[in-house]
């Protein structure tokens, strides 16, 4: 029996919908396609908003915005002439990623991309971005950051810590939303954002293993480690009024900044060392202290 050619190819329709976006775990850069919360609230003095839904193809979206007419709704050409500030917040139900915030323009036919993207120094970009991306490339996602209360799957290093600054040789509060780059043979590797307290975790794919020496190869033993460096920026950004963390821009534009020294010890101005990740461990980075003041945090003198 044969078909029908015409009822062989189905008919494609095409929406156009007034927001849309894509988030990414930035762990592995894999899409995070459900149980988020993410709201879009006008600016304005209005304040009206709503909830995003998620879409089988990893996209959330609206099919309506706020104060936008049913005949605006339907003509993208108009979109440009209308289109104001909205803020958009990503949170996560299960605790897994921290909350996220930036502001776009809405309505847009485009999924809401990344601001300021391009002002990134070159050599921390690439690991925002996923496997395979062209030259030139710019994200068009949000991305998720994860909470040290995050448990990532699968196959993944971990570097925690809890960040604190230090003034005068003390202790003087948590380094709040600042960020944390993790580098192996001077790539970096992994970027983190920490909480409002100071807390952070760095989570990326292994690379490949070391090549053995020639002893461990004589010997039939594989070295699992890697030799890592730490970097932190540190804008000493403040938690806003209601809790809410400072803007996605503005904490990633503190990669702009100087890093800060990350110190060995609380008592002595000496940098922190690489330090040695290995398969299937967290590696938990801090300062010493002088006993019995311990755990400890890992110390900051910001730039």
């Amino acid at each position: 029996m044969t078909l029908d050619p015409r009822l062989q190819s189905p008919d494609i329709v095409t929406l156009r919908v007034p927001l849309a976006l894509r988030t990414r775990d930035v762990s592995d850069l894999s899409l995070v396609r459900d149980e988020l919360l993410i709201t879009a609230t006008e600016t304005g003095p209005a304040h009206r908003s709503l909830v995003l839904t998620s879409t089988p193809s990893g996209t959330w979206t609206a099919s309506r915005v706020p104060g936008l007419s049913p005949e605006e709704s339907v003509h993208p050409s108009h979109w440009p002439a209308v289109a104001r500030p909205f803020e958009l917040r990503v949170r996560d139900p299960r605790n897994r990623y921290l909350t996220s915030r930036l502001v776009a323009s809405l309505p847009a036919e485009a999924p809401i991309a990344w601001p300021n993207f391009d002002a990134l120094p070159p050599d921390i970009s690439p690991a925002l971005l996923p496997a395979g991306s062209p030259p030139g490339s710019r994200p068009d996602f949000v991305p998720l950051f994860p909470a040290v209360a995050g448990v990532a799957p699968g196959a993944r290093a971990q570097v925690l810590a809890h960040l604190a600054i230090v003034r005068g040789g003390e202790p003087a509060g948590p380094a709040s939303f600042a960020v944390m780059t993790v580098s192996i043979g001077g790539q970096v590797k992994g970027v983190g954002v920490a909480d409002g307290q100071g807390g952070i975790l760095v989570s990326f794919p292994y690379p490949l293993l070391p090549a053995p020496t020639p002893a461990e190869r004589a010997a039939g033993t594989t070295r699992f480690e890697w030799n890592v460096g730490l970097a932190v920026y540190c804008g000493q950004l403040p938690t806003r009024a209601d809790g809410a963390p400072p803007l996605l821009t503005d904490i990633l534009a503190q990669l702009n900044r100087a890093p800060s020294r990350v110190l060995e010890r609380l008592e002595s101005p000496d940098p922190l060392p690489e330090l040695t990740l290995r398969v299937g461990q967290a590696l938990v980075a801090r300062s010493a202290r002088a006993a019995p003041a311990q755990p400890s945090s890992l110390f900051i003198l910001p730039a």
